[in-house]
This record gives structure tokens, sequence and C-alpha cells, in this order.
């Protein structure tokens, strides 16, 4: 069975929402002197990059199977690169919340790829 667009999106947005949930919990009372207001634009980084990345996996995996594994590299190489620019961009903006910024970007960078490993891992099986 294939996945469709909506189910994909549906699942992302469903994921993000608790991720948003406990992060917006998290920074509001534990980690509240490391809150950044740039949390918001990196995890719509994290959101959209996903989004993109896993739906054209998936449109590779349901054509051209012999294909996925080279697709699957540049993507990667594509999101981390894209990344690295993000997180050298700031970090040389804001030289003061490098470290806290760094932190969280490793952790957002975890899950999503946690998350990402997991769907399409239940995708294949399907």
């Amino acid at each position: 069975m294939q996945e469709s667009l909506k189910s994909i999106l549906i699942k992302l947005s469903v994921f993000s929402t608790i991720i948003i949930i406990i992060g917006a919990s998290l920074f509001s009372t534990v980690f509240a002197q490391y809150y950044l207001p740039v949390f918001p634009f990196l995890l719509a980084l994290f959101i959209i990059i996903t989004a993109v990345i896993h739906i054209m996996l998936i449109k590779i995996k349901k054509n051209e199977m012999a294909k996925f594994a080279r697709y699957f590299m540049l993507a990667l190489t594509i999101k981390i690169f894209v990344f690295l620019i993000f997180l050298v961009s700031y970090v040389f903006l804001d030289k003061e919340n490098a470290v806290s910024f760094l932190i969280t970007f490793l952790v957002l960078f975890i899950v999503f790829l946690f998350y990402e490993v997991i769907v399409l891992n239940i995708s294949f099986k399907s």
C-alpha cells in the first residue's frame, strides 16, 4: 500500500505538534533561560526539510527502487549542507547563544532523524 501525500503530511503534522508541545513546556519551565527566539524558525526548517525529503524519497521508492540508495544519499547530503549553512550562519551572528543553539539543534536533528528513519522503515515494510 502506497502512502499518500496527505498521510505523510498528517503524520509529520502530528509529530511536529508533539515536538512543539514538548519544546514549549520545556522552554517555559526547566530550560527557560536557554530559550532562543530562533527556536520556532529552527523547528520550521526541520519540518519543511523533513517533509520535502520524505515526499521525494517515497515518490522515488514508488517509481524506481533501484535508484533509491543514490537519491537517499543525495537527499541526506543536501540536508546536511543546508543545516550546516544555517548552523554556521547563526553561530557567526549570535556567538553569545551559540552553545544553547547548537544543543537545541542537535536534539532536534536527532529527534527528526529518528522520525524519518522510523517512518521510512514502516513505509518500506508496507
